[in-house]
């Protein structure tokens, strides 16, 4: 494995580089893992080079691009890569690949919120979203081909609880526009149907969540999101909420 600087240069070069983190792992013996769009890097030196390990998704014809990376340690040692994988003519979806192997090799990405623009008889058995077979023909909830760039969720977050829950929340940017989330209780294997931590907002100019566990084991996330006043007018408003470990909303 080569040496790169700490400012990750990732291998998707068209992509640009590592500004910003959704998610990395200390391990025991110090050695610090990292997502760089969807390749995995480690550092033996407290993050001042980083080693390429491995390309977790990767699609050579162009069709598939992976954003909004993090990688997550889970309580049996499997490692749990969050993305956002934009599609054509499908739309944006968050996603999930996992390693049992420190990273080596890596699962397909499977889906962690069923594709509703999908015919019924294309979709998978609930709870197990793989994905879909792209020699299907796509329609819209009306029934019409779905054509063009369509952008249903935006900025999935990832995080793992202190009792190995992991939960996702991302911006709906798709009616109706809010805030949402899945959780997992069995390390990523397969997923609740989606919460709705808000439902208000205006517009689809919302999303890019974070979250941490507080110690009393709620979840505190932040975020921003669009919602009208009472002239109709559409400001762009910074909002937070508290989330209990279960996935439920709280008010905040």
């Amino acid at each position: 494995m080569i040496p790169i600087p700490a400012f990750i240069d990732s291998a998707d070069k068209v992509k640009g580089n590592l500004t910003a983190n959704l998610g990395y792992i200390k391990f025991p013996n110090g050695v610090l893992g990292i997502a760089a769009g969807a390749h995995y890097y480690v550092s033996y030196d407290q993050g001042l080079t980083w080693d390429y390990v491995s390309t977790v998704a990767y699609d050579p014809a162009g069709t598939y691009e992976y954003t909004y990376s993090g990688v997550h340690l889970l309580p049996s040692g499997r490692l749990l890569m969050s993305m956002h994988r934009l599609i054509r003519p499908l739309s944006d979806y968050p996603c999930v690949a996992t390693s049992d192997d420190g990273g080596m090799t890596w699962s397909d990405p499977k889906y962690i919120v069923r594709p509703d623009r999908l015919p019924a008889e294309a979709l998978p058995k609930p709870g197990k979203f793989e994905l879909p077979v792209e020699k299907f023909n796509w329609f819209t909830k009306e029934g019409k081909p779905a054509g063009g760039w369509f952008s249903a969720y935006r900025s999935p977050c990832a995080l793992v609880t202190k009792s190995g829950r992991i939960v996702v929340v991302f911006g709906r940017r798709r009616p109706p526009y809010g805030i949402g989330g899945v959780v997992s209780d069995d390390e990523g294997e397969t997923w609740s149907q989606e919460f709705v931590l808000r439902d208000d907002a205006c517009v689809a100019d919302l999303g890019y969540p974070v979250m941490t566990e507080l110690n009393d084991g709620r979840i505190f996330t932040a975020y921003y999101i669009a919602v009208s006043d009472s002239d109709g007018n559409i400001p762009s408003i910074r909002q937070h909420r508290g989330l209990p470990e279960s996935g439920c909303l709280v008010s905040g």
